[in-house]
């Protein structure tokens, strides 16, 4: 689980600034005799804030870690995309600091970047409420700990990898013989998915794994229908269909990967895999008149894709006990169901593995008594900026009483985080607009 996530001198946020997932209760390193990781650790964080207040900035940069890790001894890039520091601050490193558990061992890992790649790169490990020195890295150079349990030659093979834009991470998890410790990367693949954000080119092809898990797997699609039901969008029932694939598609072979929530397209299709002239697709039976209709899922609303959408990758990560984060989780979802998404993970009987759940907002709903607060006032933080600087503050820091109404004081600026707006002028502006183009087309 994720324990939490500090950012310093990345885009707005130009000082130390930590997302905490740990309860308040959480006091010590490793849980107690008689308690777990799944009793202290938050399962849900929600951050609200103004426009450009810094909410996407806080979250971001997980999803390019995500990435980097994966690929950064092919991709140059990923690790050059983390370096993003704050206007004011361009000569100072970016650093970001990472602690969660994986298979009861606590990890911190620690990354700082300048303009010519990794300047520090660090991780220790926690089994036995000691703190283990697993690797350090200063630039090109790096020293692994005693008890880091990573055989000579699996050494010396990661640190032929090492350069300015190749993580260790990405160099340790290509090992054959990882050590013992190799969970620390391994959270990261298996534990967090691909974030989303509103605004994702990916969109369509996450659509597109979803309703091909869904026509490929009959539990999932019993799923998506016990959702679409759930959600009272008029859907009574799902199908799955098989018609002939067009000629002018035929030349291409689509490549599925549930596991990494990949889709992939490509002309040579893989070795000994069959050649597939037929398509799945599903179809949504609406309710109505007579015997209803039948709707094709590209020809289902906005709304309705993208609470399939959502709430998919939702259920994919409780089934996985792993991370999902979501830039903007009320866009074109109805209150109510904002509420249904977000409790999912707050359910025992639901959430059994752990998984978490992080969300940026502006759903001022989640915070009022409607008719009790959607979600606990541990979960909530504020993004505020101020001269051009972001911080994050958590509700909790403001002490609030048990009978506060927090959706009315967040709206009355109690907390700070609301944009301050005047129309002062915009009257005259529009007035001189107006009789510009009155003399200009006269």
């Amino acid at each position: 689980m994720l324990l939490s996530f500090t950012v310093e001198n990345y885009r707005s946020f130009a000082h130390e600034t930590t997302l905490d997932m740990q309860s308040p209760k959480f006091q010590t390193l490793r849980p107690r005799e008689n308690e777990s990781w799944n009793d202290l650790v938050l399962k849900r964080a929600a951050i609200f804030g103004a426009n450009a207040s810094g909410k996407t900035n806080i979250i971001k940069p997980l999803g390019i870690l995500h990435n980097a890790i994966a690929s950064s001894i092919r991709d140059e890039d990923l690790v050059k995309d983390l370096y993003d520091p704050h206007k004011l601050y361009k000569n100072n490193p970016t650093t970001f600091i990472t602690e969660y558990e994986y298979e009861d061992v606590r990890y911190r890992w620690t990354l700082a970047l300048d303009k010519t790649g990794i300047v520090e790169e660090s991780l220790y490990a926690n089994a036995k409420r000691i703190w283990q020195l697993i690797f350090e890295r200063e630039h090109d150079t790096i020293v692994f700990g005693s008890g880091a349990q990573i055989p000579n030659a699996a050494q010396e093979n990661i640190n032929q990898f090492l350069k300015p834009t190749a993580l260790c991470f990405s160099a340790w998890r290509t090992i054959k013989n990882p050590g013992r410790f190799i969970g620390a990367v391994y959270w990261w693949k298996d534990k967090m998915l691909p974030p989303i954000h509103v605004s994702d080119p990916d969109r369509e092809a996450r659509h597109f794994w979803v309703m091909e898990l869904a026509s490929k797997n009959i539990n999932w699609l019993k799923l998506l229908k016990l959702m679409m039901t759930t959600a009272d969008v008029g859907i009574t029932d799902i199908s799955v269909k098989e018609e002939a694939l067009p000629e002018k598609l035929r030349q291409f072979h689509i490549l599925i990967n549930p596991e990494k929530t990949q889709v992939e397209i490509s002309d040579t299709p893989p070795r000994g895999a069959p050649f597939d002239e037929y398509l799945q697709y599903i179809e949504f039976h609406h309710e109505g008149e007579s015997d209803g209709f039948i709707l094709k899922e590209e020809d289902e609303s906005r709304g309705t894709q993208v609470w399939i959408d959502s709430i998919f990758l939702a259920l994919y990560a409780l089934y996985h006990g792993a991370l999902l984060i979501v830039d903007e989780l009320d866009g074109s979802l109805h209150p109510t169901l904002l509420r249904e998404f977000i409790h999912y993970f707050q359910d025992e009987e639901i959430n059994t593995q752990g998984a978490q759940l992080i969300f940026t907002t502006h759903d001022l709903t989640l915070l009022g008594n409607h008719p009790t607060e959607a979600i606990d006032r541990n979960e909530v933080w504020f993004a505020e900026k101020q001269q051009s600087i972001s911080e994050l503050i958590a509700l909790s820091e403001y002490s609030p009483r048990d009978n506060h109404n927090i959706e009315k004081r967040y709206l009355q600026g109690v907390f700070g985080t609301i944009p301050i707006t005047s129309p002062r002028g915009i009257a005259e502006a529009l007035d001189a607009l107006r009789a510009a183009t009155t003399e200009t087309e006269a």
